[in-house]
């Protein structure tokens, strides 16, 4: 994976279809409200928060290829399933999503069109299993970036 650049499910996005990050915002999931009107009075009873939202994940694209209606529709097709998502400056992390609305998509097949992708993910962000080493005379932690 280059600078600049992402995967979605193992593809990488500038290698297969020419397509560069400018600028991407993950915004932090939102608690999910529990709350109750209270009829005949004033304000609510908060149950308490305790479950997340959906991440959302803004990813400002351009175009490095010129791509044709098939490799449109093929990319509107692959980022429409529930994948990894893994940005160049954090490799150690993923996100897992897709893209629910793909209009963005139909205008692309010039080199330098510039589009917005927005991923809706699972709340958190993962990152591999981490393993344990233990000897009989003490135990070692890899180091977690995560």
């Amino acid at each position: 994976m280059t600078n600049d650049s992402f995967t979605f499910g193992g593809v990488d996005m500038f290698e297969t279809y020419g397509i560069r990050v400018v600028t991407y915002e993950v915004l932090a999931p939102q608690l999910r409200r529990r709350k109750r009107t209270i009829p005949l009075r004033s304000g609510s009873y908060d149950y308490g928060a305790r479950y997340y939202d959906d991440r959302e994940i803004k990813v400002e694209c351009d175009t490095r290829a010129c791509l044709t209606r098939d490799q449109i529709r093929e990319l509107s097709y692959t980022l429409s399933k529930k994948a990894r998502i893994v940005f160049w400056d954090e490799p150690d992390k993923y996100y897992v999503g897709r893209v629910y609305d793909p209009s963005e998509l139909e205008h692309i097949g010039g080199i330098g069109y510039e589009f917005v992708l927005v991923f809706e993910c699972d709340p958190f962000a993962y990152a591999a299993d981490q393993t344990v080493i233990e000897t009989q005379a003490a135990s070692y932690f890899p180091v977690y970036d995560g």
